[in-house]
């Protein structure tokens, strides 16, 4: 089973936080890296979810990829883990 697929193609590094803030709106979730990068999370509808994750926190950072996740996929019901959710 296929749970996250990721891009990292080099024409990703053209869209900028602000960018994707503009066409996405604001982000349902937002977390920071120790590496200072920001992961910016939209939930799509009922199944995947998407994850932007940018060079920095500033508005001009770069996209460095993103990923659709589908978080059902890594629920273990056995052990009651509902999953990776970002």
């Amino acid at each position: 089973q296929v749970f996250e697929v990721k891009d990292s193609a080099a024409d990703l590094a053209t869209i900028t936080h602000a960018d994707t803030r503009a066409l996405m709106g604001e982000a349902d979730y937002t977390a920071s890296t120790k590496a200072g990068e920001a992961i910016c999370g939209y939930v799509v509808n009922d199944t995947p979810k998407l994850r932007f994750i940018f060079e920095s926190t500033e508005s001009t950072a770069k996209l460095l990829y993103y990923t659709v996740i589908y978080p059902s996929l890594t629920a273990n019901p056995m052990l009651d883990d509902p999953g990776r959710q970002w």
